[in-house]
């Protein structure tokens, strides 16, 4: 697999949409490309894989710190192709997380996984965090 990942720039997400909104079936592109928009305000990147020119993985990650947690990098989003899923793809993309978190002097990776997702995450050597995700809704 010839896999190439990079940082991408905001000229490049259009292109990007259908792998997000594949996963995200709630965001059409326009809402893709606005939320990602709110959130590079706050500093969130995206980084892709690409096999040639195709786009087949996205991960939405930005760094943070915390007084709980220290200083860590938050993974929001990870995205592989639905036709290239299983392909090493989602793994490579994890090695490159954790790779950019060490740059930057990040200690740890932190995500939120849907159910169907936590085996693969756990073969990769995330654990469960002990603090439960809370919420409120504002309408």
């Amino acid at each position: 697999m010839d896999l190439e990942i990079r940082r991408v720039t905001q000229s490049d997400w259009l292109a990007l949409a259908t792998l997000v909104c594949n996963l995200r079936p709630h965001l059409d592109t326009a809402g893709f490309l606005e939320r990602a928009a709110f959130q590079h305000r706050y500093g969130y990147e995206l980084h892709a894989a690409y096999e040639g020119d195709v786009p087949v993985g996205l991960m939405g990650v930005r760094a943070c710190c915390t007084l709980a947690r220290g200083p860590f990098l938050q993974i929001d989003d990870l995205v592989v192709s639905e036709l290239r899923r299983g392909a090493g793809i989602g793994r490579h993309l994890m090695d490159y997380a954790e790779a950019y978190a060490r740059t930057l002097g990040l200690g740890a990776l932190y995500l939120e996984a849907r159910p169907t997702a936590i085996g693969f995450y756990e073969t990769l050597g995330l654990t469960h965090h002990p603090s439960p995700v809370m919420r409120k809704v504002f309408e």
